[in-house]
């Protein structure tokens, strides 16, 4: 694996924008955060669990699609850009600064969990990988860039470009020779890969676990592997198996603490209903929380995995759900992205 560094990639950004509350001047508490828009603007705005505390942390006087916040080290900075351009929108609410970061359109840019990187798989499904597969890595604290160049085949790709963060340093990709996923290190510049999981698509990672899926027959199965499994053939069996049969429609999402593999399960086309639960990662037994009527999509999961937001397909509405079965119904004024908790 080589690396070619590059320097600052940071634009002017000359879209007008309205600088709100930066996060760390909030008082402590949890805060569902969400993003109204309409035909010439989007506005990101808070909203405390607890109290009745709202209010405005960024108005932005186009449309960037604003999708990813990340409050870190007493910084917030909110990040944007559609998907299949090349640009993204970096907003700095504690330092009232914005960019533009142009990158390969080719991928989907995915960032770390805190906002350090953002990465992409520069290559085009469908053509020829001539020998390599370029990972282009920004960093968000500065802007520089460098592409890994990681050697592959010289065939066509047809694996996915997905990138999957499982630190702020490590992430899962296809970028093995014959497209099965890897682990790869940012600052170790090295690659582990995972033969046995080549053509299973993976639907959530963790720090320690993942779940891929498979079919039988009509059927989709889950496996949950260890990450063990990247470098090691012999531990690539299954931790666990699951065929529920509501699992072909479900969006799997881990818990913080890993203790849980969070599921929303509905038939979709908003026909409903719902169902929301959990695999208990100590048993693997399933635990059903709530059904409720409607297509609802899972947002996130509370900072201490005590609880788990989830909105209505299309709408705004939704619920904060805690693990004993309370509801706590959300009504904002915009489409919750994301919860977060301030000390």
């Amino acid at each position: 694996m080589e690396m070619a560094q590059g320097s600052s990639l940071f634009q002017p950004l000359s879209v007008p924008v309205t600088y709100g509350t930066a996060l760390e001047d909030l008082s402590p508490g949890l805060y569902v955060i969400e993003m109204d828009s309409d035909t010439r603007s989007e506005e990101l705005r808070y909203a405390s669990v607890d109290t009745e505390q709202e209010g405005r942390l960024l108005l932005v006087n186009d449309h960037v699609y604003l999708k990813w916040i990340f409050y870190s080290m007493g910084k917030t900075r909110i990040l944007g850009g559609y998907p299949r351009t090349d640009s993204r929108y970096l907003f700095d609410l504690s330092r009232q600064q914005s960019f533009q970061v142009p990158v390969c359109p080719e991928g989907s840019p995915e960032p770390s969990p805190s906002g350090l990187w953002l990465t992409t798989m520069c290559i085009v499904y469908g053509e020829t990988q001539e020998g390599k597969v370029e990972v282009e890595v920004i960093s968000l604290e500065d802007g520089t860039g460098f592409y890994l160049e990681i050697p592959s085949h010289s065939r066509k790709r047809y694996a996915s470009n997905d990138i999957h963060w499982i630190s702020n340093e490590r992430f899962i990709a296809h970028v093995g020779p014959n497209d099965e996923p890897c682990l790869i290190s940012i600052p170790d510049l090295g690659m582990r890969c995972a033969p046995a999981l080549k053509d299973k698509p993976i639907l959530s990672v963790s720090a320690n676990l993942l779940a891929v899926r498979r079919s039988r027959g009509q059927i989709w199965i889950i496996d949950i592997h260890h990450m063990e499994c990247f470098g090691d053939n012999k531990k690539c069996d299954p931790i666990v198996t699951f065929d529920d049969d509501f699992l072909g429609s479900s969006l799997l999402n881990w818990a913080p603490s890993e203790a849980m593999l969070g599921l929303v399960s509905s038939a979709g086309l908003g026909s409903g209903p719902t169902k929301i639960g959990y695999y208990d990662t100590a048993t693997w037994q399933y635990h059903q929380l709530v059904e409720i009527p409607g297509d609802y999509l899972f947002v996130d999961w509370c900072p201490d995995s005590t609880c788990v937001v989830v909105r209505k397909n299309a709408e705004t509405s939704g619920y904060i759900i805690f693990l004993d079965g309370r509801l706590k119904p959300l009504m904002p004024d915009g489409f919750p992205l994301e919860l977060i908790e301030l000390p």
